[in-house]
């Protein structure tokens, strides 16, 4: 379960770099990834039961680490957030709706409208069931369940908007809560690093000379591998785009890649700030490549339409010699 929720945080877009708040981090199950992961400070953990955050220290992580990573801790049952002083980035809650009342996941929900960063994601599980529980009264060992509209109704009458996932943590279903208006930042994490597979995969069309798309920087070949670089973009949303196709001069698909790698220069330059994981680098055997020549092309490609679409190569990219 630790790995589920560092793995879905990471799909997410988390880093190092970023601030998390672990609401009923326990005995530390996920913060022993995530204390070692973040920057010192960056994790900061609510837990009701202060006797089980030090069980959790004594027995997954060890009092070093407290002074090497200054992780944070707060021990209320109101969902205060105000002590740690500071928004975050990601907030995870796991297993925590599937025991609360409605009354308890909306002070939770007010908590986190207004302590999540204007762009934050707040990823927490419940049990997706026919009907909405209708006490009063937190229920433990036992669970809860809501439907998707009960639910929905409780995260919206806070003032956020939420989108359910395909995220395997069976009996229970995630959801990403963001602040109205902010849902673009979601992703399906499940395929947010998949790259496709260009074996069985069928173009439509392709557009040589599509709008700022992105752009290709270097390629060049190492050992057995081919890399491209370079990074990929919507305009229309001016979001990053997921897929990424190489191919050679006739059109022979080699390989692919997700957008997914640090680009805050082209951040900076669009001004939006989610363009940050907009960089790609595709991995390609270089076996794949014809003798001699190579002029490899690189496309977005839309796989609701089927069309790819050519980014531009910087000058300094050269053909490839094999």
């Amino acid at each position: 379960m630790a790995a589920t929720q560092f793995n879905l945080l990471t799909a997410l877009g988390l880093r190092d770099n970023h601030y998390l708040l672990d609401i009923g981090c326990g005995s530390l199950r996920a913060g022993r990834l995530f204390i070692p992961y973040l920057r010192s400070g960056h994790y900061c953990g609510l837990e009701p039961e202060e006797w089980l955050v030090q069980q959790g220290i004594d027995s997954e992580l060890g009092r070093d680490i407290l002074r090497i990573k200054q992780p944070l801790f707060a021990h209320n049952w109101k969902y205060d957030f105000s002590s740690f002083g500071r928004k975050f980035d990601y907030m995870l809650a796991q297993s925590i709706f599937t025991h609360a009342s409605a009354s308890q996941i909306t002070q939770c929900l007010q908590g986190v409208k207004e302590h999540l960063s204007p762009l934050g994601i707040f990823a927490v599980n419940f049990i997706l069931g026919s009907e909405d529980y209708k006490g009063n009264e937190w229920v433990y060992p036992g669970c809860v369940n809501y439907t998707e509209a009960g639910m929905r109704s409780l995260v919206e009458n806070a003032g956020l908007e939420m989108r359910l996932v395909n995220w395997p943590a069976l009996p229970t279903t995630w959801m990403l809560v963001t602040h109205r208006g902010e849902g673009r930042v979601l992703r399906e994490p499940t395929g947010a690093t998949a790259a496709l597979d260009v074996r069985n995969l069928v173009v439509s069309g392709f557009e040589e000379s599509p709008e700022a798309w992105g752009y290709v920087d270097s390629q060049w070949i190492e050992g057995e591998w081919l890399y491209v670089v370079g990074w990929c973009r919507n305009p229309a949303t001016n979001m990053p785009h997921k897929d990424v196709l190489v191919a050679n001069e006739d059109r022979r698909l080699l390989g692919s890649a997700v957008t997914w790698i640090s680009r805050p220069d082209v951040a900076e330059a669009f001004k939006e700030p989610l363009l940050e994981r907009c960089g790609f680098r595709a991995r390609i055997p270089a076996s794949s490549l014809n003798a001699g020549k190579n002029e490899l092309v690189t496309y977005a490609f839309d796989p609701d339409t089927g069309i790819a679409l050519r980014l531009p190569n910087s000058p300094t990219v050269k053909d490839l010699i094999i």
